[in-house]
């Protein structure tokens, strides 16, 4: 008996957790590869092109291949993490992505490839939402996930800084299939760091998700994008160009009413009743597609038309990507700080100029004309970014806050992909650098166009305005705790005095029912029962200026509640 009970004790038992730190090692693996397959790949498509004897539509289906599974199934994937569980759904990704990147090494032609790269966008889908998840269930603790998390996210500003130098020394040496091939072992031990590491989290089948939406919904991408990119050689009167646009319009009309009359939809489609939300998601959308595709059109002028090597294009990437990771970390405090509008305006505003600047540029230009128009690239992007983030995450409720940020992704690889078959394009029947100009000036029009649907989102409060309304400075949690240890006032981790958060006091539910203010600051219990009188001294505990409220209004209190009132009142 005795034995019986203490092994029941002993499987009742808490299992110890993995350690963390190899969870969050796995994470960023993933992470990792999925931006450095996309920074490096701009560099390599020449090469690819080269190689493989395509020409600027097969080299947008390389890219778009990537993208449109990717924006397809990005938000089918966190209905499949939450009914899978998100370590199942990593580690699947992370074998489909890995097993992709090794068809693109061997890849014999560009169908090959093509298809390999579509394999990659899936596998990418599955792993990269559930990164996140992993995350979470190793780091309980908010303090230490928050810096996990900080950890997880600046891989993006460092991946996309070293992207471009890392694959064009990689395809200078080695060629274009060792921007792949680097993803194999990387791959690997990120599965076997999932598998060893991660903690299993529980599968739910709460959350139901229609098929029928998903494939529309891609259906009707896809189409999309095979029309636009298509349509340069076969003439937009051509049968099948039509056929695709009359399918494109069909399966997106047939994924709007499916969610509708879902009733457990992926996408919510009363979120966009709100106008921050919607000029927000579409601004994104038109953003992405001047600059994805702007870069897609850069990789050739780089290498094609300038003649540079690809180690020398994979460092003019290099400077967009510097100064987008320098810029990002004081983008999101200008966000708090004037509004996510100004920024977002005036960051579409920059790439606007550094675009009709790049368009005007000779193909022989030195590089200190071209080097501080592609440093205005990168500045003017880190700016619209995470105001794009901060505006969509405060239109929302936080419940939703998930499906708000994969609203915001998805709209940017819908955009990118269509940016990128539309410049795409453009190379069919004109000589590169005449293309590249009329490349870039459309992504300047496209920034214009974003500009216009940021500059009509309702701009949020800032802290500017909340001072000048206030007259004081509002102070955040973080800010007052900064302020208050950067001084040392208070060692780090310590409570924080009342007086360092001028938070303003609560008012007592009978102040707000037109009970006069009592003399002195407080208000509630005082001037409900007179001076020397307490709750106990009349009938029911309600005072004269009470007895005139329905006793079906007055809410009943709990002891705690009633020990608090009296603590106040005397």
């Amino acid at each position: 008996m005795h034995l019986s009970r203490r092994t029941r004790a002993e499987a009742c038992m808490p299992r110890p957790h993995p350690d963390p730190r190899f969870t969050l090692i796995a994470s960023s693996f993933g992470l990792g590869m999925a931006l450095l397959d996309v920074t490096a790949g701009n560099v390599a498509l020449p090469s690819i092109r080269a190689d493989l004897h395509t020409d600027a539509a097969g080299l947008s289906w390389v890219v778009d291949g990537y993208t449109l599974p990717f924006a397809s199934l990005l938000l089918l994937a966190g209905g499949l993490g939450d009914r899978l569980g998100a370590r199942r759904l990593f580690t699947a990704g992370l074998v489909v992505f890995t097993a992709a990147s090794a068809m693109c090494v061997a890849a014999p032609d560009i169908g090959w490839l093509i298809a390999a790269r579509v394999l990659q966008g899936m596998g990418a889908a599955l792993f990269m939402p559930a990164s996140l998840s992993i995350l979470r269930s190793a780091y309980p603790e908010p303090v230490e996930r928050a810096r996990a998390i900080g950890i997880w996210s600046s891989l993006t500003a460092v991946t996309g800084a070293s992207g471009p130098l890392v694959g064009g020394a990689l395809i200078h040496a080695f060629g274009w299939r060792s921007i792949f091939l680097i993803n194999v072992p990387i791959g690997v031990l990120g599965v076997l760091l999932a598998l060893r590491f991660v903690q299993r989290s529980p599968a739910s089948a709460t959350r139901a998700f229609d098929l029928g939406a998903q494939a529309a919904g891609a259906f009707g991408l896809a189409a999309l994008t095979w029309a636009l990119i298509e349509r340069s050689a076969r003439g937009w009167s051509s049968p099948l160009i039509v056929l695709a646009f009359v399918c494109a319009a069909g399966g997106i009309a047939a994924f709007v009413a499916l969610e509708r009359r879902s009733a457990d939809p992926m996408l919510p489609l009363h979120l966009f009743r709100d106008r921050t939300f919607t000029t927000t998601a579409a601004a994104a959308l038109v953003y992405a597609a001047g600059f994805f595709g702007g870069l897609f059109v850069l990789s050739i002028e780089f290498q094609d038309v300038q003649g540079h090597s690809p180690a020398a294009a994979g460092l003019l990437f290099g400077i967009v990507s510097v100064f987008f990771g320098v810029t990002s970390i004081v983008a999101g405090r200008l966000a708090g700080r004037y509004g996510t509008r100004a920024p977002m305006v005036g960051g579409l505003a920059v790439l606007c100029a550094s675009a009709v600047g790049l368009a005007e540029l000779p193909a022989s230009a030195p590089l200190f004309m071209e080097g501080p128009l592609l440093a205005l690239t990168g500045l003017g992007a880190a700016l619209v970014a995470p105001s794009m983030n901060a505006a969509i995450l405060a239109s929302v409720p936080s419940s939703l806050a998930g499906i708000g940020g994969a609203v915001l992704n998805t709209s940017r690889q819908v955009g990118t992909a269509l940016g990128i078959a539309v410049f795409a394009s453009s190379f069919h029947g004109r000589p590169a650098a005449e293309a590249v100009r009329l490349s870039l000036g459309c992504a300047a029009l496209l920034y214009l166009c974003a500009l216009a649907l940021a500059s009509r989102a309702p701009a949020p409060a800032s802290q500017k305005d909340l001072r000048r309304h206030s007259g004081r400075r509002p102070l955040s949690p973080m800010h007052s705790t900064r302020r208050m240890r950067g001084s040392g006032a208070a060692p780090a981790g310590a409570p924080l005095p009342r007086t360092a958060l001028a938070l303003p006091r609560p008012r007592i539910a009978g102040a707000r029912r037109g009970i006069p203010r009592g003399p002195g600051r407080r208000s509630g219990m005082r001037a409900a029962f007179p001076p020397g009188r307490q709750r106990a001294d009349f009938p029911h505990g309600r005072s004269p200026a009470q007895s005139s409220i329905p006793a079906s209004r007055a809410r009943p209190r709990s002891g705690c509640a009633r020990t608090r009132a009296g603590s106040l009142a005397g």
